[in-house]
């Protein structure tokens, strides 16, 4: 298996395991993330935070009107997206072999939800790196709340898988 099957799998792993013990309930975020899991998290990310893709994965698009050269993260969300359901369904059909094709679905579909995402990328401190542009920070008189920052976070989450497929894949795509 290539090292970014393994780091991707780790990381969708380690932040989404605790829905996946649960997988008969309800669906929920509510589980903490206990601390070793948070090292393993953060470990992966600093593998990768020193990266262009990394500062181009925490880039929202308001950054263009300060400079309309930069990169956001938009087009690695819609890869992330992808990807993120390629590996939650494949880490799903081997944990739960006996589920049919529809509950495997449910179960995906819960969990790549936007809310649930945007909260496991709270508690795994994605959004300390997330980037705004001074025009959207100036709205909010320097100070984003926190309820505006949950609606990126989801995306970020999906970006920041891209992210570490680009990292982490051989650079095949050049």
């Amino acid at each position: 298996m290539k090292k970014m099957n393994r780091t991707i799998i780790l990381f969708t792993k380690v932040v989404m395991v605790p829905i996946w013990k649960n997988a008969d309930r309800p669906y929920s975020t509510d589980k903490n993330i206990n601390k070793t899991e948070l090292l393993r998290i953060q470990e992966i990310i600093d593998s990768v935070k020193e990266t262009e893709n990394f500062k181009i994965a925490f880039t929202h698009r308001s950054c263009l009107y300060d400079n309309n050269k930069l990169k956001t993260y938009e087009t690695f969300e819609f890869l992330g997206d992808s990807l993120l359901e390629h590996y939650t369904s494949l880490f799903i059909y081997i944990s739960f072999p006996d589920y049919s094709e529809g509950q495997l679905t449910k179960l995906r579909t819960q969990l790549v939800e936007g809310k649930n995402l945007s909260k496991l990328s709270k508690k795994i401190g994605l959004g300390e790196y997330l980037k705004f542009g001074s025009s959207f920070i100036k709205q909010y008189k320097g100070i984003i709340p926190d309820k505006i920052k949950e609606k990126y976070l989801g995306e970020v989450f999906e970006s920041f898988n891209n992210e570490l497929y680009f990292e982490k894949e051989e650079k095949f795509l050049i």
